[in-house]
């Protein structure tokens, strides 16, 4: 999880294929866990969303794919 948001971009051109995946992929990461790490997992996981969107900052339609994962993240704050 660091990496992605370390590197937001890193699927490149072929971003707009995985779109989905990557939503799904933070979608679990966000979700309530037990077990040594959970908390930092989720924590991470709220910050890869906010690098994501900020890198497509302009891309309103990006914006609106991820907006439902809002809710979830603001239970991990």
């Amino acid at each position: 999880m660091v990496c992605f948001r370390s590197v937001p971009g890193i699927f490149g051109n072929q971003e707009a294929n995985y779109l989905v995946l990557i939503k799904q992929m933070l979608q679990q990461s966000l979700a309530p866990a037990q077990g040594p790490g959970a908390a930092e997992v989720r924590v991470q996981a709220v910050r890869a969303v906010c690098a994501f969107v900020i890198v497509h900052e302009k891309e309103v339609q990006i914006q609106k794919h991820f907006e439902d994962l809002l809710p979830a993240m603001m239970e991990v704050c």
